[in-house]
């Protein structure tokens, strides 16, 4: 349970002191198994993120979950006692306590096969990839470059990019370079010896998927976009700190606020992006 905005040691603690409640008509609770810890998380913990959402303490924290439907609300149709579920319970949260009620168009099935603990590492991240690959447009032939292609949400972008049937490179570091070739990437950069541009040259993509951030990520973008290509980010200059200035600047880039999943796109014409208010 979450006291008050803090570093994750000095506000979170166990308590018992909150019943389990009965889910509302479209509601489903689950027993929760698994949950996964993603950087929205802490940065919501430590405050970081007041300016844009504020939270009512005691919270309890972890948007991405997993487990088994212990009960179902009247009007609930598609889920049913003893389902195996996941879900990014994208405002209450819940994911640390051991029973939580979710909306139930918030949920999904577990696929067979897979674990409480990889069920739950899902969500968040492939939603966010998956917005990452629809704001670029991408499809059938679309050249697409993943920076970041073996982090959480880098790796779920390479695979929906070569399901979508798209030229896939992915940017990594060498110890992972098998791990982004086997999620389907058909060239792999290594990062820590040369980089898209040297390895590419100019005009030789459609789109770039920055899942790492920093301001180098869209100059290097710039040299290998074809004229009309997109940059799709989903990171933040702040390095996971929301300021007064970066809300009152990023209107002035076209940039949506957010307060979950993918960032921004620009297209490879506009000016530089400034710092915008989403992760």
């Amino acid at each position: 349970m979450q006291s008050r905005y803090g570093a994750a040691c000095d506000v979170l603690a166990l308590s018992g002191a909150f019943p389990v409640h009965a889910p509302g008509a479209r509601e489903v609770q689950v027993q929760v198994r698994a949950a996964a810890v993603n950087p929205i998380d802490w940065q919501m913990i430590e405050g970081n993120r007041r300016l844009i959402t504020r939270r009512r303490f005691p919270f309890t924290p972890l948007f991405d979950l997993a487990g088994v439907v212990t009960a179902v609300g009247d009007e609930v149709t598609s889920f049913r006692v003893g389902d195996r579920v996941h879900a990014d319970n994208e405002i209450d949260a819940g994911g640390a306590s051991e029973y939580v009620n979710v909306r139930e168009d918030l949920l999904a099935p577990v696929p067979a096969g897979l674990a409480f603990a990889e069920a739950a590492a899902i969500p968040l991240a492939a939603q966010t990839a998956l917005t990452c690959l629809n704001r670029g447009r991408v499809g059938p032939g679309t050249r697409v470059a993943v920076i970041g292609a073996s982090g959480g949400v880098g790796h779920f972008a390479v695979q929906m990019a070569h399901a979508a049937g798209a030229f896939v490179a992915g940017v990594a570091g060498a110890r992972n370079r098998e791990f982004v070739h086997e999620m389907g990437a058909d060239a792999v950069v290594d990062r820590h010896r040369t980089d898209l541009p040297s390895s590419f040259g100019a005009d030789s993509f459609d789109v770039v998927i920055d899942c790492v951030g920093g301001r180098e990520q869209w100059i290097g973008a710039r040299q290998i976009l074809r004229p009309g290509g997109r940059f799709v980010t989903i990171a933040r200059d702040e390095d996971g700190v929301v300021t007064p200035a970066s809300c009152r600047r990023s209107p002035l880039a076209g940039y949506e606020a957010r307060v979950r999943g993918a960032g921004s796109t620009i297209p490879s014409s506009s000016r530089p992006p400034v710092p915008f208010c989403g992760g």
